[in-house]
């Protein structure tokens, strides 16, 4: 009986020597329990920009964002502690690609991102589209065709007198044409079309303000190469949040009617500046500034990259906080280029 108390006593001593020191049991490690998935998650397709083919083993990471690493699947899920009704910047990382950082919702629809092959010529890309911010159209702008020549006086001015001489039928159905060829090669096949073309002849005399907002404006002018050595020179307007609102062309009277080889290039050139691109000059490109390269492979890549970004994306590839996608800005500034004779 006194052995069994001094037993009892000793493995009650044991007891809670465990109890105060969190003492573990002599079967073995134990197995962690599975981990707590993210209370709030959004579904992602990461995939290639110039290819469209679906990327895999990327990796998400943010603030307040659980990294997870895509496989094989064609989504990849984005997940967070807790949700938030604002968008939140996230960042997308894979080997052999431009890391990339949009603003999302968690949780949210299921979206597309698209990344970069970091074989792509950046720089570039830059110049041509993001000089320094991205400036593009988000929408198919209308294109308005003034039959009537313009004088020319000076590649800022606001408005251009008509002269006594309208284009041939022949001349704007050709020159339609052009502009609506290079129209989807130069946005990355975002629109097909213009979003309608009307055309306007005013009076002899009669006034006609050269940069319009919400349409392209194209026009021929008498007097421009021999004043400034262009053959051509555009305008465009944008707004503080990169979003192009406004263009307009200004082709020199005498080349364009001139049935020149490089005309249709010169055209294509002078739309690229109407929608926001500007002058490149490490590669060959349609906005070299000779003017005399069609729409290539380069030019139509980089405006599909464009095109799968919101306005403000900039270097190396991240995109503008949600307020700034959605705000319009109250200042709308404008810009100019233009194609140089050689």
């Amino acid at each position: 009986m006194a052995v069994a108390t001094r037993v009892t006593r000793r493995l009650l001593g044991l007891w809670l020597v465990c109890g105060a020191l969190g003492c573990s049991r002599s079967s073995g490690p134990t197995t962690p329990g599975p981990s707590t998935p993210a209370a709030f998650s959004t579904a992602v397709r990461v995939i290639d920009a110039i290819t469209a083919s679906t990327v895999s083993g990327v990796t998400a990471t943010g603030d307040g964002v659980s990294g997870t690493a895509s496989s094989t699947a064609r989504t990849m899920t984005v997940g967070a502690a807790a949700g938030s009704v604002s968008a939140r910047a996230v960042t997308f990382t894979r080997a052999g690609y431009v890391t990339r950082t949009v603003a999302m919702k968690i949780p949210g629809n299921e979206i597309a991102v698209s990344m970069i092959p970091s074989t792509f010529h950046l720089d570039a890309y830059d110049e041509l589209l993001r000089a320094p911010r991205l400036q593009r159209w988000t929408s198919a702008p209308p294109l308005r065709v003034q039959t009537r020549t313009l004088q020319f006086i000076a590649v800022t001015q606001s408005d251009a007198a008509a002269i006594d001489e309208v284009m041939s039928d022949d001349d704007r159905l050709g020159l339609e044409a052009d502009l609506s060829w290079a129209l989807p090669q130069l946005t990355g096949n975002t629109f097909a079309s213009f979003a309608g073309i009307t055309r306007e002849t005013i009076e002899v005399d009669g006034r006609m303000q050269v940069l319009n907002t919400g349409m392209i404006t194209v026009a021929r002018y008498a007097g421009l190469t021999a004043a400034t050595g262009y053959w051509g020179y555009s305008r465009w307007q944008f707004r503080t949040d990169g979003t192009v609102i406004g263009g307009t062309i200004m082709l020199d009277r005498d080349f364009d009617r001139s049935g020149t080889a490089t005309r249709r290039s010169l055209r294509a050139h002078e739309l690229g500046h109407a929608l926001g691109y500007t002058h490149v000059t490490l590669l060959t490109s349609v906005m070299n500034r000779n003017a005399v390269t069609e729409p290539n492979t380069f030019d139509r890549q980089a405006t599909q990259v464009a095109f799968l970004r919101p306005p403000g994306n900039v270097r190396l590839d991240s995109d503008p906080a949600e307020a700034s996608l959605n705000r319009l800005g109250a200042a709308i500034w404008s810009r100019g280029e233009g194609a140089r004779r050689r």
